[in-house]
């Protein structure tokens, strides 16, 4: 696999690799990852733009909020993380279409984390670099942060040592809202790789712990941090990540044994995080989480507030603060917190805070708000999990919209027969009753559970 990256964006591409670069630019604007959002689609064909014509030493956030947002300059201050968010969603999107759809594709796009430029990545001689993973040798590029394939190359990546001709990653800076600059990345980097590339795999890990339903998503997640703290065990956010994971797992199992070792390693990883960083927003968040996890709902309200005072503009932080502030029945902080976000993204606010908003709305008795949340979500190419249905199919019944309740329902029944999304809510909220009621409003729109 030849590598074709321009690492300061100063050289134009040559002309037959521009050509590659911008066919392939073409599929993934139109790929299902790209499609349903026009910020996504102009922000990825800007910075490409910017790069092929040789100006990519020039993108910065400030640029890219003058030149392809148009704010005017006393916005930029404002506006800097937001820019910062659209541009992890991008890579995130890269990432999944070039492990997926476009695994074949000659060349490969990547924005490499702590930077807006887009590197190129040509494709030459597939066999001759599945041969040289064969022999033990790991060439750096996207497919091993793609988090397709990350799972299984972490434990390739702890056999052979560390990947110091991958990308520097962006150390988050809580101060500020923005990233570490590059220099203090590299200086980083010259005292301890380990420490970096333990970094970067906790990083991309957060992108595999939603949607917390999906199993195999936890199960990659959880590899990923354990192997990060395989790599340097003195970073915390590897073990705040850790409890994260163990804590949703522990509360999405039945077999009680299984589900009392979970909470117990994630009490022990939320430890260790504090242990080895107390003032940082994700040892905090992993604290309040575990907590959570051990229905201490006092607790987890008070950690998590602290890691949202810590950084506001994380969110990673966000979407636990806006799931524990759910369960605990604060609907009025839902509202707010997730309003916020939505504000500052727009259409690409994640799922986490549009569902998690469509779950307060119903529980505060406003259904058509519910109904719509939802439907955004799935509109806008969101997961369509049970939990969204299951709301939907409830809202649309409290609305007297009986045949969208029994549609809803029908497909809920059809998709996931065994999934009791009454019964976990029952014991997620700190009431009850609120699992109650969303179970009885999921039978009058015709949803029978199986068994029963």
């Amino acid at each position: 696999m030849a590598d074709h990256t321009q690492p300061d964006g100063a050289s134009k591409t040559s002309e037959a690799q521009e050509s590659d670069v911008r066919d392939v630019l073409q599929r993934v604007l139109a790929s299902k990852e790209f499609e349903t959002s026009e910020r996504l689609q102009g922000l990825l064909r800007f910075v490409v733009d910017e790069t092929l014509a040789g100006r990519g030493e020039t993108i910065r956030g400030k640029t890219i909020a003058l030149d392809f947002y148009g704010y005017d300059p006393e916005e930029i201050e404002k506006r800097e993380n937001a820019i910062r968010v659209d541009v992890g969603r991008v890579r995130k999107r890269l990432a999944e279409y070039f492990s997926k759809e476009g695994v074949d594709e000659k060349v490969v796009i990547t924005i490499p984390k702590g930077r807006y430029v887009p590197s190129f990545e040509s494709v030459e001689d597939r066999s001759a670099d599945e041969a040289g993973h064969q022999h033990g040798s790991v060439q750096p590029g996207l497919r091993l942060h793609s988090p397709v394939v990350l799972a299984a190359t972490a434990v390739v990546i702890l056999g052979v040592g560390v990947l110091v001709g991958t990308y520097l990653p962006g150390l988050w800076n809580g101060e500020t809202g923005e990233r570490h600059d590059e220099i203090e990345r590299s200086a980083t980097f010259e005292v301890s790789p380990k420490r970096l590339q333990a970094i970067n795999l906790a990083e991309e890990g957060r992108d595999l712990i939603f949607p917390a339903v999906d199993p195999k998503r936890l199960n990659a997640a959880q590899l990923v941090f354990q192997s990060a703290i395989e790599l340097d065990p003195t970073y915390a956010g590897s073990f705040a990540g850790l409890a994260q994971v163990q804590g949703i797992r522990s509360l999405l199992v039945r077999d009680s044994e299984f589900s009392a070792r979970e909470l117990e390693s994630a009490l022990s990883a939320s430890d260790a995080a504090l242990r080895l960083d107390p003032s940082a927003s994700w040892t905090h968040s992993a604290i309040a989480w575990a907590a959570f996890a051990a229905r201490d709902y006092s607790k987890a309200q008070t950690f998590s507030s602290r890691a949202v005072e810590l950084d506001r503009n994380d969110p990673h932080i966000l979407e636990f603060d806006a799931l524990i502030s759910l369960y605990s029945g604060n609907f009025t902080r839902v509202l707010s917190e997730t309003s916020r976000m939505i504000d500052l993204l727009g259409n690409d606010a994640d799922f986490v805070f549009r569902n998690a908003r469509g779950s307060a709305l119903f529980h505060t008795g406003d259904f058509a708000g519910a109904l719509k949340a939802f439907g955004d979500t799935v509109a806008q190419g969101g997961p369509v999990s049970p939990v969204a249905v299951a709301y939907m199919m409830a809202s649309a019944h409290r609305l007297g919209r009986s045949e969208k309740a029994s549609q809803l329902a029908a497909q809920y029944s059809q998709n996931w027969p065994g999934q009791r999304v009454d019964l976990l809510f029952k014991e997620l909220f700190v009431d009850p009753d609120y699992g109650r009621e969303l179970g009885a409003a999921m039978r009058g729109a015709g949803w029978e559970p199986s068994g029963e």
